[in-house]
C-alpha cells in the first residue's frame, strides 16, 4: 500500500503533463513546436502518451454516440447504423487511429530526403502525433453526427499544425513545407485506403 500512492502520484503527474500540452499547443501552437523539437520522445512514450489514450476515447465516443444518437433519435441526422455493426464500427475507428498516425511518421521520413533533410522514425513521429491533436480533439465531437462540420474544422488545423511540425522539428525549409505536407498526406491517403481494404477484407469495415 505504501508504493501505491507514489505510482498513483506520478501517473497523475504524467497525465496533467500531457494534458497540459495539448492545451499549450492550442494557444501558443508555434512556441509549442519549439519546445517539441528540443524534446526527446521514443515511439512508444508517444504512443502510451497520445495515441492510444486519444484513439480509445475517439472510439468510444464513437460508440456512445451511434448507440444512442442513431435513427432512433433523429431520423435526418442521427447515426444510421445497425445495432450488429456497432462494435465493429468502433474496433476499425480504434485501429485506423492508432495505424494512421503510425503510417504518417514513415510517410514524413520516407518523403524528408526529398526536400534534402533526414530525419529520424522518432522525430517523424512527433510531427505525426502532436499535429495529429486537433484531429482527435474533433473526434471527439463525433458524438452528435450534426459536429461532423466541428470536426472537420480541427482538421484544417491539423495541416496548420503539420506544416509548423515539419519545419521546427523536421527542419523542412519555409518554402518547401507545403509542399511537403500535401505530398505527405496524399501519400498517407493512399496508404490508408490500403489498410481500409485490409480491414473491410476482415469484417471489420
Amino acid at each position: 500500500m505504501q508504493q501505491a500512492e507514489p505510482n498513483k502520484t506520478s501517473l497523475q503527474q504524467w497525465n496533467r503533463q500531457h494534458w497540459r500540452r495539448v492545451l499549450d499547443m492550442l494557444r501558443n501552437p508555434g512556441h509549442e513546436w519549439e519546445a517539441i523539437a528540443e524534446e526527446s520522445a521514443s515511439v512508444m512514450e508517444l504512443m502510451s502518451a497520445y495515441v492510444i489514450p486519444f484513439s480509445v476515447l475517439n472510439a468510444l465516443v464513437i460508440f456512445v454516440g451511434m448507440t444512442y444518437f442513431n435513427s432512433d433519435w433523429d431520423v435526418d441526422f442521427g447515426y444510421r447504423v445497425g445495432e450488429e455493426n456497432i462494435l465493429a464500427a468502433t474496433l476499425t475507428t480504434f485501429l485506423l487511429s492508432l495505424t494512421s498516425v503510425l503510417l504518417l511518421a514513415g510517410v514524413f521520413r520516407w518523403v524528408a530526403p526529398m526536400y534534402e533533410r533526414r530525419c529520424s522514425y522518432a522525430d517523424a513521429m512527433k510531427v505525426a502525433v502532436y499535429g495529429a491533436v486537433p484531429v482527435w480533439l474533433g473526434g471527439m465531437l463525433l458524438l452528435i453526427p450534426l459536429m461532423v462540420m466541428a470536426a472537420m474544422l480541427m482538421l484544417l488545423i491539423s495541416f496548420y499544425y503539420f506544416d509548423l511540425g515539419a519545419r521546427k522539428v523536421l527542419h523542412i525549409r519555409s518554402s518547401d513545407s507545403s509542399a511537403f505536407i500535401a505530398i505527405s498526406l496524399l501519400l498517407h491517403t493512399f496508404l490508408s485506403m490500403i489498410v481500409g481494404g485490409v480491414l473491410s477484407a476482415l469484417g471489420l469495415m
